[in-house]
């Protein structure tokens, strides 16, 4: 109860703010949060709104806490929307009954257990504010408690800057609140089914002494490459032995504590010759 009523609050701060948008208040505190884990924004917000953020931010953690791993910045999101704030790409997000429906279906019977040395992976082409990511993470955690998100890699995509900060933010803050670690984290602003030159990364998390076997750079090729298989898109090289371009196909899901320190920003995709390796063939 107190963290449906610290999301109401967060609404409320966003809409009773006047000399602002709503939409605005809420990057702005997505922004503040991210730079408590170390990612800080360009866009961040004026120096005279900082009581403000420091309020909706302490919001913001009590929801968390009362809500571990639901989606309160897309309700957030989606309550300014019905009021009439609604953002510029007109996104409506997976209600929070089918996420969890959606992930009973998986848990706890078919999710595997790693083979030793690697991480289980799950992609999310068009996460919006994170519904989907946050229920997989909490059916994993009741299914096999909090440990086993350690043997996991998350990746998540969105078009939208808010959208995929949003995601961001969330799977942090549950981590960090839960105490409990994710193997690795990666968060991609960009299309999944776009050219990978235009991807940005908001964020690259890993727990600690992952091997470079294990964890490679954010845009790295052999990434790259299974992002666009997982999303249903054949890379170019496929594309011209199948004498065409590129088919696209629907995008669909295929089926920390995180420390501060171990969170990093990758901005260029590094000269790397090396083989492909199929990261999500687990």
């Amino acid at each position: 109860m107190n963290g449906m009523k610290a999301t109401q609050r967060i609404v409320e701060a966003c809409v009773g703010m006047g000399r602002h948008q709503p939409h605005q208040l809420l990057a702005w505190l997505v922004a503040d949060v991210l730079a408590g884990f170390g990612l800080r924004r360009a866009d961040a917000a004026p120096p005279d709104m900082r009581q403000w953020l420091a309020d909706a931010s302490g919001e913001y953690a009590r929801a968390v806490v009362g809500r571990p791993f639901e989606d309160v910045l897309g309700e957030v999101y989606q309550t300014l929307a019905s009021r009439g704030h609604r953002g510029h790409l007109g996104q409506f997000f997976t209600p929070s009954a089918i996420t969890e429906f959606m992930n009973r279906m998986i848990a706890p019977a078919s999710l595997p257990d790693p083979e030793p040395g690697r991480l289980l992976r799950m992609c999310e082409p068009a996460c919006g504010s994170g519904a989907q990511v946050l229920a997989f993470l909490r059916t994993i955690v009741e299914a096999k408690g909090g440990a086993a998100l350690r043997h996991w890699s998350i990746t998540a995509i969105d078009l939208d800057h808010l959208c995929a900060d949003m995601c961001a933010t969330q799977v942090l803050a549950n981590l960090c609140m839960g105490q409990v670690d994710l193997g690795e984290l990666l968060v991609y602003r960009g299309n999944a089914l776009g050219r990978h030159e235009d991807l940005g990364v908001v964020v690259h998390a890993t727990t600690r002494n992952q091997t470079p076997d294990v964890v490679l750079p954010a845009l790295h090729p052999s990434r790259l490459h299974a992002l666009r298989r997982a999303v249903g898109v054949a890379t170019p090289k496929e594309a011209d032995q199948q004498g065409g371009p590129a088919p696209v196909q629907a995008a669909t899901v295929p089926t920390p504590r995180v420390p501060a320190r171990q969170v990093r920003r990758e901005a260029t995709a590094p000269a790397v010759e090396s083989p492909e390796v199929d990261l999500f063939a687990d």
